[in-house]
């Protein structure tokens, strides 16, 4: 992978996880279908690829970058999430996980998963990655060059 493009079927992979999907329904909607273990592995190489760990690290990387470009929102974004929830949210659109969270916020990993739950339920999204695709969409992450 290059930092400009990305082949397609990972980017239609990037695209669904960035929409909510989850593996199951991102293979079935592939042509040709694939497993949801082909998906994990699809994901899983694009987020070695890009320097992350997790799937939302992996949508804060293309999108941060201009490579996956997100729909605005089709309704009033939320107000902004509260401070600790902000700070988490960075730390999972770097790509961090629970316990490197908690390193870098200096909180205890139970309440740094804790805290990262409250994010997915602030956006009500379906996971983490999720989440940060709809605190991009919503203003409350901004790429480089996005005017707002």
């Amino acid at each position: 992978m290059t930092n400009t493009t990305i082949p397609l079927r990972c980017g239609r992979i990037i695209r669904a996880l960035a929409d909510g999907q989850d593996y199951a329904t991102i293979a079935a909607g592939l042509e040709p279908p694939v497993s949801p273990a082909a998906v994990r592995s699809y994901v899983s190489r694009a987020a070695r690829a890009a320097g992350v760990h997790t799937r939302a690290g992996l949508v804060g990387h293309y999108v941060h970058r201009g490579i996956l470009r997100l729909p605005p929102p089709a309704e009033p974004p939320p107000a902004a999430p509260p401070e600790h929830l902000y700070r988490t949210l960075l730390c999972l659109a770097s790509g961090l996980r629970d316990d490197e969270t908690a390193v870098a916020l200096d909180i205890a990993p139970i309440t740094a998963k804790s805290y990262s739950a409250d994010v997915r339920a602030f956006y009500q999204a379906h996971h983490r990655a999720h989440a940060v695709a709809l605190a991009y969409r919503h203003g409350h992450l901004q790429a480089p060059g996005s005017v707002r």
